[in-house]
């Protein structure tokens, strides 16, 4: 009797959905960001005394962290930025040089078009850096 009532039970499920539980409740919290809301700290210090004080520095360390990360990264940057301006001059006299020493040897065309290259790709640089700027500015 037992297995015709389970049977029929299974009957008559497969055929009706399922009704949810109604004595089902879900809570979900979430919160972004390093410390959680002044709710969560009483409930962590109540569960162990010195939790709160230990979140608060490690969000604290967390913070010195990634401060000096950003700032060790853009201090490389405009390393990076600096030496490519240096280089960048280097490569453009040496060009120039080159120009110069042709016009002595008495080749003044290869002198010019040796010369117009440098020249071109400084105005060029400057031109495009102009126009980052103001596009940079506009944002």
């Amino acid at each position: 009797m037992a297995e015709e009532d389970l049977a029929s039970q299974v009957a008559r499920q497969e055929n009706q959905p399922e009704a949810p539980d109604a004595g089902l409740t879900v809570r979900v919290d979430q919160f972004h960001g390093p410390l959680p809301p002044p709710d969560f700290f009483e409930q962590y210090e109540a569960t162990l005394p010195g939790a709160a004080e230990r979140i608060l520095q490690m969000a604290e360390r967390q913070a010195a962290h990634r401060q000096g990360a950003e700032t060790f990264a853009l201090a490389r940057e405009s390393r990076r930025a600096d030496m490519g301006l240096i280089l960048g001059t280097l490569a453009a006299v040496a060009v120039l040089a080159l120009a110069g020493y042709a016009f002595f040897l008495g080749e003044p065309v290869i002198g010019g078009l040796v010369g117009v290259a440098p020249i071109a790709s400084i105005v060029g640089a400057y031109l495009h850096g102009t126009r980052v700027k103001k596009r940079d500015q506009e944002e």
